[in-house]
């Protein structure tokens, strides 16, 4: 059954109101739709590859062939003996669309002098001849006329062509003008010929404008030829976890990219279904990978595309009008189904919507729920649903809900999308279900400006139950959660609101569990605001949930940035499984409660290597050259960037129970299991920490169980030495991570590290004993903040001076040793007010001498440690034994101009209170120390005068000093 929305768009004649042109509505009526009951999508059991060996039945690749690293414009062409399965030798593939002799003479020649029992491939790569071109195309078009191959000479700039054709049988040849512009490419279907026992296939994509600009040059335009033994044993098979006895011969079905570039999805058409096994018309160009990975599920997603209910907007070959034809080739107006409030029940299950939405038209969605309010209220009335539906080839969006509450979106497929494709609109949805959809190929759009970094799934509103979804391939982000102050567009105007401002960042989120996000460049993201206009607000989300919101069974993998990143607490991922990403989780940081990692599995490189990336050189000469590298890689603009499973950033954070495998480093970029956020001013934690982790590795061997850079340029160009880098530390609780109980890992610099350290050389890294804690330190000139540079000097390291870098306010920190003594030094004015915020001290552990330097004709002070009065000592003698008891004493010494303090915690750790300074339920917040200080000048120079007497020897090793314990073994993964 097919329904059809047929029309262009037009400017003589009035919308319908509230509804357009070109749609199907909904308005105080019910809408009925039940197609079929078809599994929606599945999953490989086992992988499947593209054909590239003898045993495999392969006779010829040009993938696998002499001209393989060729990509110049224009016409290749290849010829066989058909009769002996053989590749016709030449010396000549590609006729150039720029070399007049290539199109007039050599190709016209070759094509007219084939001999009998010879067959030809033949595709366009971009183009025939340029487009200024004056060359005469007669002889070839007359050449392949003769051949039986019409349609070349009709061929246009952006049209996709292909044949294959036999000598002195005309009547066999096969060809495709393509001129439909699609979403990716304009490209022919396979053309197949069967003869002799050999199956030939060629195919031809053309570059269109809103191509996915990660495509590289050699990406933008293909030809593909393959030639394969054909016996009636030898098909393509896939096996599957479900039983798909519901598809059919004849079903397009859909296999998922496993890789980091989704555009190896591919479609096929189904031959035959037996319960778990489909076969199909014919071989993948890709791999497939097929296989869980130490519980990480890297499995290809199947899905099909054909429905027995049929719901197609009409399409032009090409855009046209005022369509945004500067951005698109593609036509972006289709139809559009469309249901407005008071409706009886729409149920939506089964149906295919193909060439649906309007990109120029906001609004006009292939499915859409427009401001009906709450469906699921009303007593007796079941919620809406839209079930088992495919959405594919689609010009706006898949599934919109805007501004409804209730709607159950279940077990659907959506396929190449523009704009944001299950799509939560102004923020005031709740109660929205999104369970079992699968999306991949969200592309780029401009619709409303988040679109130009679309997401799968756009989750607007904290109350949203989403689970057991795949996010299989975006442009940009696979699920992407962010909130607006208060809901926008017009649900801003509801009265009473549905969240007052700022409660949707306080709302925890009721379900996400069990959902997969693979192929893009960002997999599961949780982070930026929106303005009331919806424009992107790139700054933290603030989310702050009024009790800990638990993440579950997030699967990431092959996601070109990063897997995983969240801001929020508190919050904990609980069994996520990440894979093959330069960053498998971030947590960034959104008020001071906890985060947690547990029972989860970080693979930094898999056994699923994906497709080889081509690299492309120039030599000095300018000559090109292009190197196959093996394995796919993130981002080939950027093959040294390193690679961490958990990534420690800004906020308080933990990992436990949590299991690693394949940080190896390679010849091109560095890796290991744990690292820190690269080139940041962040303010870390000191009591971050981990417990209970396993490695699949010996450490150094095989891989690196941590691993962080330098500026030095010896580790790739991301690294970089600012106060957040100079600062990393992580705290290894049990050991389970170096081999000691209560060890910190930091810096291999003196300035971080005593006689009881060891260095860690595959790590850049050491592993010490001591203590630590932070400062984080501001200061005001006459009420103003100060931008200023630091440095701050240990009195037994007093030859160095470590520089903090006063790039932003607020980022002023940096780590101390327990029981050392320091002094700070400001670079340019001294402010007058001076406000210090203490990380990670402890009662009756921390204990650090620290001056700071201010003018020393300064006329009084006043202090406080945490609001209380700090008083001042008449000699250094007098504070120090003042302040082994609490921190309320100050001594000022006039000589050197330095002011010390005693920083020292006031509260005690208990037993498993993992918060940024202890006792949080009770303070709420860590110590602050604040000094105002009276009369003086602006500048001060303590440094030289300083050490002199504040000079100190440098401690021995003691009894806490830790030695290196050889080779870290793996260890085994936890069963949980």
């Amino acid at each position: 059954m097919f329904f059809f929305c047929w029309g262009r768009k037009r400017d003589d004649i009035p919308d319908v109101t509230d509804f357009g042109q070109k749609f199907i509505g909904v308005d105080n009526g019910n809408l009925e739709i039940h197609g079929a009951d078809k599994i929606s999508w599945t999953k490989l059991t086992q992988s499947v590859v593209k054909p590239s060996t003898a045993a495999d039945g392969l006779l010829f690749s040009h993938d696998l062939g002499s001209s393989w690293d060729k990509f110049d414009r224009g016409i290749y062409l290849y010829e066989f003996n058909y009769k002996k399965k053989e590749l016709v030798a030449t010396n000549k593939t590609v006729y150039e669309s720029n070399v007049r002799q290539d199109i007039e003479e050599d190709l016209p020649a070759r094509i007219r002098e084939m001999t009998s029992g010879q067959l030809a491939m033949l595709a366009v790569r971009e183009e025939v001849v340029r487009p200024d071109s004056t060359f005469d195309l007669e002889p070839l078009l007359t050449a392949l006329e003769e051949k039986g191959a019409t349609q070349l000479r009709n061929f246009q700039q952006g049209d996709a062509y292909a044949a294959i054709f036999i000598k002195g049988k005309e009547e066999d040849t096969v060809e495709e003008l393509a001129q439909m512009r699609g979403h990716v490419f304009t490209e022919t279907k396979i053309l197949t010929l069967t003869i002799k026992g050999a199956k030939y296939m060629v195919q031809s994509g053309n570059s269109v404008k809103q191509q996915p600009k990660r495509l590289t040059k050699q990406q933008r335009q293909y030809v593909r030829f393959q030639a394969l033994e054909q016996t009636d044993f030898r098909t393509t098979s896939l096996f599957l976890a479900d039983d798909v006895s519901s598809w059919n011969v004849g079903d397009e079905i859909l296999i998922g990219s496993t890789d980091y570039n989704w555009m190896q999805t591919e479609i096929r058409t189904v031959t035959n279904v037996r319960k778990t096994r489909v076969d199909l018309d014919s071989p993948l160009w890709f791999d497939h990978f097929g296989e869980m990975i130490d519980n990480v599920d890297e499995r290809a997603d199947v899905g099909v595309l054909t429905r027995n209910v049929v719901i197609r907007g009409e399409r032009e070959l090409s855009c046209y009008g005022d369509n945004h034809c500067d951005v698109f080739d593609i036509d972006i107006f289709g139809g559009h189904l469309k249901v407005h409030h008071h409706f009886g029940s729409v149920n939506i299950e089964g149906a295919e919507f193909e060439h649906m939405g309007q990109h120029a038209v906001l609004g006009t969605y292939p499915i859409h729920f427009h401001m009906c309010g709450d469906t699921d209220t009303a007593e007796g009335v079941p919620s809406p649903y839209i079930r088992q539906n495919s959405i594919h080839h689609s010009v706006s969006r898949c599934v919109t809900v805007h501004g409804t509450s209730g709607v159950q979106v279940v077990d659907n497929l959506a396929y190449l999308s523009i704009g944001h494709c299950y799509f939560l609109e102004d923020g005031s949805e709740r109660r929205t279900v999104f369970d079992g959809n699968l999306g991949t190929g969200t592309m780029e759009g401009v619709l409303i400006p988040t679109d130009t970094a679309p997401a799968t799934f756009w989750i607007k509103s904290p109350d949203t139950y989403l689970r057991n979804n795949v996010a299989g391939g975006s442009e940009d982000k696979g699920i992407w959660i962010i909130f607006p102050e208060s809901p926008n567009g017009l649900s801003a105007s509801m009265d009473p609101p549905v969240w007052a401002e700022g409660e949707a960042r306080r709302f925890p989120v009721p379900q996400i569990e069990n959902n997969v996000v693979h192929s893009n460049r960002d997999g599961f993201f949780m982070d930026n605001k929106l303005s009331s206009t919806d424009a992107l607000l790139k700054e933290g989300n603030d989310y702050r949930p009024t009790e800990e919101v638990v993440f579950k069974r997030i699967t990431a993998f092959k996601n070109w940035k990063q897997n995983v990143w969240i801001r929020g607490s508190p919050l904990r991922c609980d069994h996520c499984s990440l894979a093959d990403s330069p960053r498998g989780i971030t947590y960034a940081v959104a008020g001071g409660d906890l985060v947690y990692l547990v029972n989860s599995v970080l693979i930094g490189e898999s056994k699923n290597k994906g497709e080889s990336e081509i690299l492309k050189s120039v030599t000095g000469d300018g000559s090109t050259s292009y190197q196959k590298l093996g394995k796919s890689v993130p981002n080939y603009k950027k093959l040294d960037t390193a690679f961490n499973g958990f990534i420690v950033y800004d906020v308080t954070q933990h990992v436990r129970d949590t299991h690693f495998s394949g940080y190896v480093s390679d010849d091109f970029r560095q890796g290991g299991a744990l690292g820190w956020f690269k080139n940041t001013l962040a303010f870390s934690m000191t009591v971050n920490s981990v417990a209970n982790l396993t490695f699949d590795f010996e450490d150094d061997t095989n891989g690196n169980r941590v691993f962080d850079g330098d500026d030095s340029g010896d580790f790739g160009t991301e690294f970089g030495d600012r106060n957040g880098d100079k600062s990393a530390i992580i705290h290894d609780y049990d050991g389970s991570l170096t081999g000691h109980a209560g060890a910190h890992v930091v810096k291999p610099r003196w300035f971080y590290n005593t006689h009881n350290c060891y260095n860690v050389s595959n790590w850049n890294m050491a592993v010490c004993p001591e203590r630590y804690a932070k400062v984080r330190l501001n200061s005001k000139l006459d009420g103003d903040a100060l931008l200023q540079d630091l440095f701050v000097v240990r009195d037994d390291f007093h030859e160095h001076q470590e520089e903090i870098i006063g790039e932003k306010l607020n980022t002023n920190h940096f780590l101390m040793i327990n029981n050392y003594n320091y002094t700070v030094h400001f670079d340019g004015k001294v402010g007058d007010e001076v406000e210090m915020t203490l990380d990670g001290f402890e009662k009756n552990v921390h204990r650090i001498r620290l001056g700071l330097c201010f003018p020393n004709d300064t006329e009084s002070f006043v202090m406080t440690y945490d609001k209380t009065p700090i008083v001042m000592a008449a000699s250094m003698e007098e504070f120090e034994n003042a302040t082994q008891t609490d921190p309320y004493t100050a001594y000022w010494d006039v000589s050197t101009g330095l002011l010390f303090l005693s920083l020292q915690g006031l509260e005690e750790r208990a037993e498993n209170d993992w918060n940024a300074c202890p006792n949080k339920e009770l303070t709420s917040q860590c110590p602050k120390v604040k000094i105002t200080r009276n009369g003086g000048g602006m500048f001060a120079a303590c440094y030289e005068h300083a050490y002199g007497p504040y000079i100190a020897s440098t401690p021995p090793a003691d009894d806490t000093a830790l030695t290196a314990p050889g080779l870290l073994p793996a260890t085994s993964m936890p069963q949980n």
